[in-house]
């Protein structure tokens, strides 16, 4: 558990490190996520970053993400965690992830020069995870950290606010993104595979 709070603290400083100027956007967003090694269970799946423009087709995103589940009941074969139980008490897991990653995204050109209502873009990146896993049965309780490298993409829509309505002086856009993050977190030389998709929804402030 210290790995991954000092992991978090790491997060929130580099994002805060880069410069304000250069921000076209911060962005945060909600949802959902699933994980293979959890048995493909679905979780709340949460992000921030900054949308640095590039050019007006792209732009460099960092962003920090955090993945939650929370259920009872055990897990299967392969999976990060406890399987095979059985008995009168119900197993409960829980799992909190970390990917801290870099992107890339591509604004796919609408045509003409005013910035269109809705913008479709494509992200990709990757960087690396941190989770905990904390489990309790029957009075018993275990604690579990594994780290490694992750990736994403993902498709999606910037809706700009502000070219809805005419004269609107607003540069906010309700952001929506549905794709994959895939990766392997290791324990104790055991390789897990953290892949599920991820669907959200959120905001970019000044895009």
């Amino acid at each position: 558990m210290k790995k991954l709070k000092i992991a978090s603290l790491f997060a929130v400083f580099a994002l805060v490190a880069t410069p304000a100027l250069m921000a076209d956007g911060l962005e945060i967003k909600a949802g959902v996520g699933s994980v293979k090694a959890a048995s493909d269970r679905a979780g709340f799946d949460a992000g921030i970053g900054y949308s640095i423009g590039i050019e007006r087709f792209f732009a460099i995103v960092p962003e920090v993400n955090f993945n939650w589940l929370n259920f009872d009941g055990s897990l299967g074969s392969g999976s990060a965690g406890q399987s095979g139980l059985s008995g009168g008490s119900t197993p409960s897991s829980s799992f909190y992830t970390l990917p801290v990653l870099l992107n890339a995204r591509i604004l796919i050109p609408m045509g003409g020069d005013e910035t269109p209502v809705v913008q479709p873009i494509i992200t990709a990146g990757a960087g690396y995870g941190w989770s905990h896993y904390s489990y309790s049965y029957a009075g018993n309780s275990s604690k579990t950290d594994l780290s490694g490298f992750m990736y994403q993409a993902s498709l999606g829509m910037l809706i700009n606010l502000g070219m809805i309505s005419e004269g609107s002086a607003s540069s906010t856009s309700i952001l929506v993104e549905a794709g994959y993050r895939g990766g392997t977190l290791a324990y104790s030389g055991t390789n897990y595979d953290w892949s599920g998709y991820v669907v959200r929804a959120g905001v970019n402030l000044g895009f």
